[in-house]
């Protein structure tokens, strides 16, 4: 399987969706793909979809569910910054500062060793956010 067969129309159908303001049949549409991930030739791809099953479970206010799917595109896609960030803000939300501190740490270390300015940027914002 290859991301364009597979994994592009399960996300496009699970944004559907969450634009019909179904964001639970979104999230099941993605976590269903999700479920057979492992034979996707393309990681990013299964991490594009994690993510977006990260963002539809915290705007359903699940965030535990939310930090479990950043974790999982994380596992396809560990260099991107913006995953860990994301991360962090779930695990600070839930919580845990001590892992969230952790997080952010390894996303200034990656970004500065990257020469990532942009990320770099949103890591000084006093609220962590990409605006």
């Amino acid at each position: 399987m290859t991301q364009t067969s597979t994994a592009r129309p399960a996300l496009e159908a699970a944004l559907a969706e969450a634009r019909r303001s179904r964001p639970e049949a979104g999230l099941a549409l993605l976590e269903e793909t999700l479920a057979t991930a492992s034979g996707f030739e393309d990681a990013r791809a299964v991490a594009l979809l994690a993510r977006n099953a990260a963002i539809l479970s915290t705007s359903l206010g699940d965030l535990e569910r939310a930090a479990e799917h950043y974790r999982e595109a994380l596992r396809h896609d560990p260099g991107d910054g913006y995953l860990r960030l994301a991360l962090a803000d779930a695990e600070q939300r839930l919580g845990r500062p001590e892992r969230a501190r952790e997080l952010l740490a390894e996303c200034r270390e990656a970004a500065t060793a990257a020469g990532d300015e942009e990320l770099l940027a949103v890591l000084r914002r006093p609220d962590g956010t990409a605006s």
